[in-house]
Order: C-alpha cells, then structure tokens, then sequence
C-alpha cells in the first residue's frame, strides 16, 4: 500500500473531520492546512478594515472639495503634488509648454 500523497498547494479537498469543502493552503508535517471557501475569518477581517480605510478616505476627498468648492479656498489639504498640482494650479500655458515633446503630437510641417 503507498503512503498517500499530500494534495498540491491550491487545490480544493474536503475536510474529512468536518466533512467541508477547503482550499489548500499549505502543508505542515503531516497536516494540511485548508482555508474554507470564501476566505474565512482572517479573510473577512482584513477585507473589513480595507473597506473602512477605503470609506474614509472617499469621505476625506469628498469633504475636502466640497469645503473648497462652497469657500473658494483649500480648508482641508488635498494632498496634490508635481504635476498634479501644476494641472490644477497653472494656467494653460504652463501645462501646454511640453506638449511638443507629448506622444501622438506631429511637428509641423
């Protein structure tokens, strides 16, 4: 009789102890290690706390241009840099002086 083989990295099995469907995620000694499908726990929470920063930071943005719109000044910083900044805060023909040097654009002829 062969010893039996350990399933590769990836693979979905069914858990015998609690007869669930698991992916493998790693292997220990003997052991499988098997994360349930969906994610699990760990899964879940990270995903929450992504979420959360995600919210907070759409609100921050929204808060912020709103307050800039409705006060014709920056309350809250926006955080722009470089070129960014440039394209909001220059006229046209500072944003316009490379255009020369931009792809698609064909010198004159």
């Amino acid at each position: 009789m062969r010893p039996p083989t350990k399933p590769p990295i990836g693979s979905y099995v069914v858990d015998t102890h609690t007869e669930r469907v698991g992916m493998v995620m790693g292997h220990e000694g003997p052991y499988v290690q098997l994360r349930p499908l969906g994610g699990g726990k760990e899964w879940e929470h990270a995903s929450g706390w992504i979420a959360l920063a995600i919210f907070c930071i759409s609100m921050y943005g929204g808060l912020a241009f709103l307050l800039k719109d409705l006060q014709g000044r920056t309350v809250l910083p926006l955080f722009r840099i470089g070129s960014s900044r440039q394209a909001i805060e220059a006229g046209l023909g500072t944003q316009l002086e490379s255009l020369e040097n931009e792809a698609g654009v064909r010198r004159p002829l």
